[in-house]
């Protein structure tokens, strides 16, 4: 699951407000975070078997038997 970052870290001017530009750069950083996750070799690739490993843990971590197959 991907967390949301709390409002403050959002919201980068701290105007009070989140403009479509802090909430992409938000999105993208968090992906990054992941895909270097999922990158458990860091040759900047992802294989198949690293996205399936990622994907047996976290059905581990949520108790679902890792065989269940994605929405």
């Amino acid at each position: 699951y991907a967390v949301m970052p709390a409002f403050a870290e959002l919201d980068r001017d701290a105007n009070g407000r989140v403009s479509k530009d802090e909430f992409a750069r938000a999105q993208e950083q968090s992906l990054r975070r992941r895909f270097q996750v999922l990158d458990q070799d860091g040759d900047g690739m992802l294989q198949e078997d690293e996205v399936e490993a990622a994907r047996k843990r976290f059905f581990q971590q949520v108790g679902r038997p890792a065989d269940t197959k994605s929405p």
